[in-house]
C-alpha cells in the first residue's frame, strides 16, 4: 500500500485524476480517496504540522501499513536561491525549524530526482527570509546545496516514524514559490508533473 500525504486539494488533484482515486465515506476528519484495488491512498492533511502529523496517526492506526506499506509526502515548497519554479526535489534531509532537529530519510532507491534539504517552518517564509537564510550558510560556508522550506514534513516524518522504518518514507516536493506564497497552488505546476510523477509510482 501506498499512502500519499499532501496538504491542499490543489496539490492531490492531478494524483487523485490519475490514479482514478475515490473518495471514501466514513472518514470523518481527513479526506481519503483510495483505488479499486486499495494499493494507493491519498489523503489530504490540512496546513501546518499538528494537522499533518494526526493525519499520518490517525490513518496509519486505521490501516497499518506493515512491512510492504510506503509513506509519500507531496507538495509544494519555496526555495532560495537559482531554482526555477516547477521543479520538483526529493528531500534527503528534513529539518525542524523551531528544535533545530534533523531527520533523514534512507536513500537507498534510484531516482530521476535532484536531493535537497526541507526546512520545516511553522509559518510562510517571506522572500527576505529566504534570501538572508542563504546568505548566512554561504558566509559560514556550510551545505550551499539547494535549501527547501515547508510547513509539514519535518512533522510528517516524525508521526510516520512510529509504523514505517526511514527506508519507507518519501519526501517529493515542487517549488511553487521563493517566499511570500500566498497559499493559492498553481494546477499546471503538478499538471506538469503528472506523467513522470506517475510513472515513477507505478514502478
Amino acid at each position: 500500500m501506498l499512502t500519499i500525504y499532501c496538504a491542499l486539494y490543489g496539490e492531490a488533484q492531478e494524483i487523485i485524476h490519475t490514479f482514478q482515486l475515490k473518495k471514501e465515506i466514513g472518514q470523518t476528519h481527513f479526506q481519503v480517496f483510495s483505488d479499486e484495488e486499495k494499493s494507493v491512498r491519498l489523503v489530504i492533511t490540512g496546513v501546518v504540522a499538528i494537522a499533518a502529523a494526526s493525519a499520518v496517526a490517525e490513518i496509519s492506526a486505521v490501516y497499518p501499513p506493515g512491512r510492504e506499506g510506503f509513506l509519500l509526502n507531496f507538495g509544494t515548497c519555496a526555495a532560495g536561491g537559482e531554482v526555477s519554479e516547477g521543479e520538483i526535489f526529493l528531500c534527503n534531509k528534513l529539518t525542524e525549524e523551531c528544535s533545530g532537529r534533523t531527520f533523514y530519510p534512507d536513500m537507498i532507491y534510484r531516482h530521476p530526482f535532484r536531493e535537497a534539504e526541507a526546512v520545516s517552518c511553522a509559518r510562510v517564509k517571506t522572500s527576505a527570509e529566504i534570501r538572508e537564510a542563504g546568505e548566512h550558510r554561504e558566509k559560514e560556508e556550510t551545505d550551499r546545496s539547494v535549501q527547501l522550506y515547508d510547513m509539514e514534513s519535518a512533522a510528517i516524518y516524525q508521526a510516520g516514524s512510529y509504523s514505517y522504518g526511514p527506508h519507507q518514507m518519501f519526501f517529493l516536493k515542487v517549488v511553487s514559490d521563493h517566499g511570500e506564497a500566498d497559499g493559492s497552488f498553481q494546477k499546471k505546476t503538478v499538471y506538469d508533473f503528472r506523467t513522470r510523477l506517475t510513472e515513477i509510482l507505478k514502478d
